[in-house]
């Protein structure tokens, strides 16, 4: 017995799922990917959603990358996910290197059969997996996904004899990328052979609907006590000035940290968020002020004196985008007690989904879909401003 399985992302476009259905028995997704940093597929929230509607069974796939450990591409992986459903199973893409790499898929398998109890599917071309020892993916009981194309020309006839590798089983042939679907009108599709039945490609997945796992410690929004921020795995620099509400956003912390390309942060990173030494605060009649010095900012003296940066900035007229103060400049703080914290929220920008804005925001994404009565599936969209307390 086998079945006919397509792979997909966002190269694929918008998808019409009732007709794609008839066309194919199960779906692989991408759900993630580490070229180039860590990144989500602005494609998986429409296509994971589409996908359970409709009842193809699914698996997700990360292409690996470099800049994170297996362990934070996992974690990511799954965050981006968002939980997974009965019969959901994890693939890893390993194909950005000359040959497999096994010791990064045995600890990315590891850190995912902790977080879910699943084995992972491992996926790569038949070079690749030529004059590799396989035998610790093997002994983790993980079933291999081998590309051979032979010519190309989106039949399995066209494709030659089926895949051989040493050392693992082979469970499913990707026999061409150029494959036309009913469906899909955008590109080509990757085609595939799985070897059972619909019950056996489920079978890799969740036994039960599993949760998100709750994301990698993250740094609290106030920075660490010496006026600095830690980048942590899977961060940007847009992302964390907007957890951090940074008076002129993601261009004003890049500048004030000398970085030439605010696209290029990697994890362990220190950014310097608000000058150490602090400037005085004082107690006229009229309210309390605080005296600017040399390397502060609004968000650091809100800090440290308690004051929401932004009522600090509209009690005294610094506006916006770059919040420009100057040192021996008297700021007032108001009547001296600080203003009652401000509602937050978030603004949705194409792409997003809850478990991708949790971890920017600090705020779990079942706290956000409770404070913005979503229900299951969860849907958002451009533009929607959800409340984060």
């Amino acid at each position: 017995m086998e079945i006919r399985v397509a792979d997909i992302s966002r190269w694929q476009g918008v998808i019409n799922w009732d007709e794609f259905k008839k066309n194919v028995q199960g779906v692989v997704i991408k759900a993630t990917g580490a070229d180039g940093g860590l990144y989500t597929d602005s494609a998986l929230a429409r296509n994971r959603d589409e996908a359970r509607r409709v009842g193809v069974p699914i698996w997700f796939y990360h292409y690996k990358g470099s800049g994170a450990s297996a362990s934070e591409q996992a974690q990511y992986m799954l965050n981006a996910i968002g939980g997974l459903r009965e019969g959901e199973a994890i693939v890893l893409d390993d194909e950005n290197e000359a040959k497999v790499n096994v010791a990064f898929s045995a600890e990315f398998a590891d850190k995912i059969k902790q977080l879910t109890g699943l084995n992972i599917v491992h996926y790569s071309n038949q070079s690749r997996y030529s004059g590799v020892d396989l035998k610790p993916l093997a002994d983790r009981n993980i079933g291999a996904w081998v590309a051979k194309y032979g010519m190309n020309t989106g039949t399995v006839e066209g494709a030659g004899t089926a895949p051989t590798i040493s050392g693992m089983s082979i469970i499913m042939w990707q026999y061409t990328s150029m494959a036309r679907v009913g469906g899909v009108t955008a590109n080509t599709v990757d085609l595939n052979v799985f070897y059972g039945d619909v019950a056996a490609f489920k079978a890799y997945g969740a036994k039960n609907n599993t949760p998100a796992p709750s994301p990698a410690p993250t740094p609290s929004p106030a920075p660490v006590g010496d006026g600095y921020y830690v980048v942590q795995a899977g961060e940007t620099l847009s992302g964390i000035a907007a957890k951090l509400n940074y008076p002129g956003g993601y261009q004003a912390l890049a500048t004030a940290n000398g970085i030439a390309n605010p696209n290029f942060i990697v994890a362990g990173q220190r950014l310097k968020v608000f000058g150490g030494s602090a400037g005085s605060v004082s107690q006229p009649a009229n309210g309390k002020t605080y005296t600017v010095v040399t390397g502060d900012n609004l968000i650091g003296i809100g800090q440290k004196t308690g004051v929401n940066w932004q009522d600090i900035a509209r009690i005294n007229g610094v506006a916006a985008p770059k919040y420009i103060i100057q040192p021996g400049q008297v700021l007032k703080l108001g009547g001296g007690s600080a203003p009652a914290p401000s509602v937050k929220t978030y603004t949705v920008v194409a792409g997003d989904y809850l478990s991708s804005i949790a971890p920017r925001v600090g705020v779990s994404w079942q706290e956000i879909a409770r404070l913005n009565g979503l229900k299951d599936p969860y849907t958002i969209y451009p533009t929607q401003v959800l409340k984060l307390n």
